[in-house]
């Protein structure tokens, strides 16, 4: 492959590299990648959403800026199951440019470019406007998943005040600010998992309490015992999603083990939620919860009558 040094490491197009002299012999070349017509990349270029966006960039209208779900890629949100099998690039162009379709491209048409900003060279849209763009595509519950992943415990992308300020610029009848709306009311910022927020939002929607995210369990002298996924602390429940890391790995499981037996020292008892609590029988895990809430309730607030 005899290709220029500004060449080697990002995608190009076709036109690109017969101006700096590259033959036609080269760029049919079976060492270099086709994805998309009239764009050429070295096969040893990275095959990662960033220099997917970039060679998509190279063949669409000024004005264009990465959004959806590749942009909530590129600011660290990985999108969450059954969206994840999404790996089109998803742009925004104006709505009066035109672009060639394309299998591997969503192109998505504004009136004007929504706000945006320079992720590693390309210009992607704000997290919160991303989140609200996959909102207008989504229900409730997958919305308030994406907003979790945005206030993530570990490195958040954003905050609440945040995406509520986003939410506030869109016009009353745009489509998805009803859905964003409901999801901002239901997100939790210090979340780890989108399956723990899935479990969060089936017990809400089955009729009960939100339950406390992420919130430390100290003992009598204020020392840290745990932290759990979710706690009803006055009664003393916490709720873990447990995924299968926590059958299959030996330290994880120890360390599990460990940490519920302290919890039921102190009182607290833990209600165990699996991928299929959450995806197949939400009920099962509603009801499970709802009578600890019942019977602890009462145990934590007795009767005094006689």
């Amino acid at each position: 492959m005899d290709l220029p040094a500004e060449l080697r490491r990002r995608p190009f197009t076709v036109a690109e590299a017969r101006r700096l002299g590259v033959t036609d012999s080269t760029l049919r070349a079976r060492d270099l990648c086709t994805g998309l017509r009239g764009v050429r990349a070295a096969d040893d270029v990275p095959d990662t959403t960033r220099s997917l966006a970039a060679a998509a960039l190279l063949v669409t209208p000024e004005g264009a800026v990465v959004s959806h779900l590749t942009a909530l890629r590129l600011h660290g949100a990985e999108p969450p199951w059954p969206l994840d099998s999404d790996h089109r690039v998803h742009l925004t162009v104006p709505a009066a440019r035109t672009i060639s379709a394309r299998s591997t491209l969503a192109v998505h048409r504004a009136g004007r470019r929504p706000p945006w900003v320079l992720v590693d060279d390309l210009p992607v849209v704000t997290p919160e406007m991303a989140w609200l763009q996959v909102a207008a595509t989504v229900g409730v519950e997958m919305a308030t998943v994406i907003a979790d992943s945005l206030l993530r415990r570990v490195a958040p992308i954003s905050s609440s005040d945040r995406l509520a300020e986003a939410l506030a610029t869109l016009p009353p009848r745009t489509r998805g600010r009803r859905v964003a709306t409901s999801a901002l009311a239901l997100s939790r910022p210090g979340t780890d998992s989108s399956m723990e927020t899935r479990a969060r939002l089936a017990l809400v929607s089955g009729g009960l309490p939100c339950p406390l995210v992420n919130v430390p369990v100290l003992d009598d002298d204020g020392r840290f015992v745990a932290l759990p996924d979710m706690q009803y602390a006055r009664e003393r429940i916490v709720v873990e999603y447990d995924g299968d890391v926590h059958r299959t790995d030996r330290a994880v499981w120890r360390r599990d083990v460990e940490r519920r037996q302290r919890l039921e020292e102190l009182g607290w008892v833990t209600v165990t939620a699996t991928a299929d609590d959450v995806l197949r029988d939400r009920d099962r895990l509603v009801a499970r919860v709802a009578r600890l809430l019942r019977t602890r309730s009462r145990l934590s607030h007795p009767s005094t009558t006689r």
